[in-house]
């Protein structure tokens, strides 16, 4: 059976590139998805990030997501195509649950009809880098908190030299424990093993 299937697929292009080559590297894999029996539902443009980590050495990726439908047979053929472009330097592409791509058009269209506009992040399938920039300018920056001083009480003085003597003679074995013998009874084990 050649049962079609959803897919969803994020990828990584070289953040070296310039503007044009990194859409040159987002056209052709949506050609070979296309060329290959793959049908493109969404191409989202996410733009410029910071890499959690370093990816051969490099600090920032430009991130695309790419959802579409085909065949169980092109995910390992757009693997390989990515590990095959030097210009890709991560991928990740997962199938997609029904349940869950309906939820997402559930809750898309819900964000469309309160707003009237397509939702940022998961978009219309068009490139919204304008309307994700509006939506970083009206996220407040995190403010950054300030270190308080305590001020030293008086019931929290460190210990004098008088009341660790105290302690210490406290610790002592009295008449009752020997030194040798353990307050609950146990014979103590000894290095030698005998």
């Amino acid at each position: 059976m050649n049962a079609k299937r959803w897919y969803e697929t994020t990828f990584i292009v070289n953040a070296g590139l310039e503007d044009h080559a990194v859409d040159g590297v987002v056209n052709k894999v949506v050609e070979y998805i296309k060329n290959n029996g793959g049908e493109i539902s969404t191409v989202d443009k996410w733009g410029r990030k910071r890499l959690a980590y370093p990816i051969n050495k490099k600090n920032n990726g430009y991130y695309v997501y790419v959802i579409f439908e085909s065949a169980a047979t092109l995910p390992p053929l757009l693997e390989r195509y990515f590990f095959l472009d030097d210009n890709v330097i991560r991928q990740l592409t997962v199938e997609l649950d029904l349940k869950m791509l309906e939820y997402r058009r559930a809750t898309q269209a819900q964000r469309e009809a309160e707003v009237g506009q397509p939702d940022p992040v998961t978009g219309d399938g068009k490139n919204n880098e304008e309307k994700r920039k509006t939506v970083r300018e009206k996220v407040p920056v995190k403010m950054k908190a300030k270190r308080v001083k305590k001020e030293p009480t008086e019931t929290a003085e460190a210990p004098t030299e008088a009341a660790a003597a105290e302690v210490v003679a406290d610790e002592k074995p009295t008449a009752e424990s020997p030194a040798g013998d353990n307050a609950s009874g146990e014979s103590e084990k000894t290095e030698s093993g005998s």
